[in-house]
């Protein structure tokens, strides 16, 4: 047992040094325009002693998306759900100097890039530990470090302070708070989730269908009122508080839209045609899960292999009809309770039936489809549970797994670890995307203009880049 633990603690160790080394945390953020309210908010609140970025309006004046403009008073864009995980980090380098005694925009991009790095390997952590419940140590660390180095947390969510790395570090918080709660529906582990969920939609409403599914665990648990209660607290007395500023309940998002009103039409948002948005989604070679996320095309192989309890278009029926009697099962598979298996691959439809919704699916200016990205922790525990079945038939000399999941279950690992090396060296999205000048869906199929052989050809990023970070945010907005 004390092999076990020391084992473990010591493959965790090697993880954030790898981690460390690779997201490179002695370099400017490298996100968008989107994190730059989120880099200079705690500097406004911890030295100027302000909620508003009013301090910052001379230097970034010209600097599109720093701020929402009130008049002449400029509101963040940002919510405060990423400001749990921002302010302390900024307070910490705040009273201990770290970086300097001055808030330069250099020690401005540096630390927030390093906080950004210590959100996307707590999120590493959190998922390594969670999975020693299920697998070996060693398949948890090999697994985690897929994680870390095969997907967005190194191409994305470790360039910069994104609401999309947070809100993953809170999905897999959730996704604990789960697990421990179908294994015991305690009522304290119903306010936790309360709480948890509360936080996410703190910090990006978009990913909340991926949690919609608790909601029959807590029915047919009698845990419902705990949830609730624990939920309204927090957005009642915090949320609301913070979005007074913006006036409007809904906060930062609900005010951009009422003032993009006011200078132009608003694009319809939503589609019920699904389908074009699935397909590019999962295929596209410039947006689809075939490039940035192959391993998501085997999920529902794997589903079949290691789901085989019930039906999901039974479940999917009866759930309609709000009849959740199929989600209360002592059943346990691998060590794993069913009811948490359901709620992973509901989840999962939910999420990837929303995003296909959205009549921008393809997020053309960013390193793929990033949507994809919350989607990860959910499909992590079955693509665990292959790995764990590869060592295990290596060890055995024996191959359990069909021979073509294990070929392009390699294949799709190391593709993964290739194209998010890619996007770590060259995140500039801007060397494929500046060319196009109307964003449309056509382009996510655009054989001919493909991105990842322009972003192979134009280099490593920092060779193209200003010195500094306020000349940076000047001349390209990020």
């Amino acid at each position: 047992m004390f092999l076990r633990k020391f084992r473990k603690h010591l493959l965790a160790l090697v993880l954030v040094i790898l981690c460390l080394i690779a997201y490179d945390p002695l370099k400017f953020e490298n996100t968008s325009g989107d994190t730059i309210s989120a880099r200079y908010w705690p500097v406004a609140i911890l030295q100027h002693h302000t909620i508003y970025l009013d301090p910052f309006k001379t230097d970034l004046k010209n600097v599109n998306y720093a701020a929402l403009h009130f008049g002449e008073t400029w509101i963040p864009r940002t919510d405060w759900g990423l400001a749990v995980l921002t302010i302390p980090v900024y307070a910490v380098a705040h009273f201990l100097d770290l970086g300097g005694e001055e808030w330069t925009h250099d020690r401005i991009s540096y630390l927030s890039r390093s906080n950004a790095i210590l959100i996307a390997i707590g999120s590493v952590l959190l998922l390594y530990f969670f999975l020693n419940n299920f697998v070996s140590p060693f398949t948890a660390f090999l697994s985690a470090a897929l994680f870390a180095f095969g997907t967005w947390n190194w191409s994305m969510a470790a360039q910069g302070l994104t609401s999309q790395s947070a809100s993953l570090l809170i999905t897999v918080l959730i996704m604990i708070a789960i697990w421990r709660f179908c294994l015991s529906p305690r009522w304290p582990t119903a306010a936790l989730l309360g709480l948890l969920c509360a936080w996410l939609w703190a910090t990006r409403p978009s990913e909340l269908p991926l949690v919609f599914p608790i909601i029959p665990l807590l029915v047919t648990r009698k845990r419902l009122p705990s949830f609730l209660f624990a939920g309204a607290i927090l957005t009642g007395l915090i949320m609301l508080g913070y979005n007074y500023m913006y006036e409007t309940p809904y906060g930062w998002r609900d005010a951009l839209m009422q003032v993009n009103t006011e200078t132009s039409p608003q694009d319809q948002f939503w589609t019920l045609n699904i389908f074009p948005g699935l397909l590019g989604l999962l295929f596209s070679p410039n947006r689809g899960a075939i490039v940035f996320f192959p391993l998501l095309l085997l999920v529902p192989f794997i589903w079949h292999r290691y789901y085989p309890i019930r039906t999901l278009p039974s479940l999917i029926k009866n759930s309609i009809r709000l009849d959740f009697g199929q989600w209360h099962s002592s059943k346990i598979v691998r060590g794993i309770p069913v009811d948490f298996l359901t709620f992973l691959i509901a989840g999962t439809i939910l999420f990837l039936t929303s995003i296909s919704a959205l009549t921008f699916w393809h997020s053309t200016w960013s390193y793929g489809a990033r949507y994809l990205y919350n989607l990860l922790p959910f499909t992590w525990i079955f693509l665990t549970l292959v790995f764990q079945d590869i060592i295990d038939s290596i060890n055995e000399r024996k191959l359990k797994p069909p021979v073509w999941l294990v070929t392009l279950f390699t294949l799709f690992s190391l593709q993964g670890v290739f194209i998010h090396w890619l996007g770590h060296r060259n995140f500039d999205i801007y060397v494929w995307n500046s060319k196009i000048v109307d964003i449309q869906d056509r382009h996510a199929w655009d054989f001919d203009n493909l991105m990842i052989p322009e972003v192979i050809e134009a280099g490593e990023n920092y060779k193209r880049w200003p010195k500094d970070a306020l000349t940076r945010l000047r001349h390209y907005g990020f």
